[in-house]
């Protein structure tokens, strides 16, 4: 028998009020899509091509390995201004167990 494998994070909003994030590991969703269905107000414009940035989050803390921005990420990653040092594109970042315990933050993007 198979047994779903959940994860759980903890998700900031751009006014800085938090909560805890629970979902499988298994469902073929982005960080994006399981914010959103958890009532944050992430835009991604552009719906999860890596086009618009406006789906940023950074990365506050958390031990997992989370796989390295591919080529259009990188990309859009460098024209944003507010884009630093644990910054992500949530539209880019499939749920994995790797996201267990850690702590992302939504970016306010203008």
């Amino acid at each position: 028998m198979h047994s779903e494998r959940k994860i759980e994070f903890k998700a900031y909003d751009t006014d800085g009020d938090w909560r805890i994030v629970e979902a499988s590991a298994d469902a073929r969703l982005s960080l994006m899509d399981i914010l959103r269905s958890n009532g944050f107000d992430i835009k991604g414009v552009c719906g999860g091509l890596a086009l618009c940035g406006t789906c940023i989050v950074k990365v506050i803390s958390g031990t997992g390995e989370l796989a390295p921005p591919n080529d259009d990420e990188a990309a859009m990653l460098e024209m944003l201004p507010d884009a630093g040092t644990g910054s992500r594109l949530a539209c880019q970042l499939p749920l994995s167990l790797s996201m267990n315990e850690m702590v992302f933050g939504l970016q306010n993007y203008e």
